[in-house]
């Protein structure tokens, strides 16, 4: 049985004139890892 809160993320990428897909790739990254640590 899974007892873990449902959990979502939504980023807006509307008027995005850059391509930073780097960015943005690192900024997941970064983000997965510090939910990651926070569930520990």
């Amino acid at each position: 049985m899974i007892n873990e809160q449902p959990f979502a993320v939504s980023f807006d990428m509307d008027g995005v004139v850059a391509d930073n897909i780097s960015y943005h790739f690192d900024a997941w990254r970064q983000f997965v890892w510090q939910i990651w640590l926070s569930s520990e």
